[in-house]
């Protein structure tokens, strides 16, 4: 009871999303009503990640230009996961629509990076995926 609680204190305070985010941990879901609204940002605030109604996933910098998507736009999608097996998913009910192909490699939080990297790391800190848009 008290791991929904504050997985429900957590998702409603990524939903007003106004100022700088904390890392992700997982369980962590986000879900169609989150749709068009920030549910990362990058601390320094230059940086944040959208999940937009169309279903994409999308990176955007400082001038609102898209750096990063997942490409599901046009794709029926439901959930964005950040799961406790470390794996960053969508879902459109129980059919997987995209995968940062993590699972299994011991992910432990999802961070928006001050330079724009959007990354899946470790307990120990080591990155095991990462958008690659370092700079964008």
């Amino acid at each position: 009871m008290r791991k929904y609680f504050l997985l429900s204190l957590f998702v409603t305070i990524l939903s007003f999303a106004a100022q700088a985010q904390s890392p992700a941990t997982y369980p962590t879901t986000w879900s169609k009503g989150d749709a068009n609204k920030t549910i990362l940002r990058s601390a320094n605030g230059n940086y944040k990640l959208i999940y937009q109604g169309d279903g994409n996933l999308c990176l955007y910098n400082k001038a609102n230009a898209p750096i990063w998507a997942t490409m599901t736009n046009g794709k029926a999608s439901s959930t964005v996961i950040f799961n406790d097996d470390g794996s960053f998913l969508i879902y459109n009910g129980p059919t997987q629509v995209w995968s940062a192909q993590c699972h299994g490699k011991g992910g432990k939080y999802l961070v928006l990076q001050d330079d724009g990297n959007l990354c899946v790391y470790t307990q120990d800190n080591k990155p095991i995926w990462a958008s690659m848009t370092n700079g964008k």
